[in-house]
């Protein structure tokens, strides 16, 4: 058949609680959670850079 027997008695769960309907809206997909950085975070971290990046270009252009 080609299927492993868990997914098969998951598959026949879904369909005995909800019908056919529940195996066709079914999304595999994973909800990606925002995994960026605070706001202020990243505001102290381009203030450090910022100045970081001035004291190397005075440094290259002396």
């Amino acid at each position: 058949m080609g299927v492993s027997r868990i997914t098969l008695y998951r598959y026949q769960d879904l369909v005995e609680q909800g019908g056919l309907d529940t195996l066709i809206d079914k999304n595999r997909r994973i909800p990606i959670i925002n995994n960026g950085v605070k706001e202020a975070s990243e505001q102290a971290v381009a203030y450090v850079l910022s100045g970081y990046f001035m004291v190397w270009r005075i440094s290259r252009s002396a």
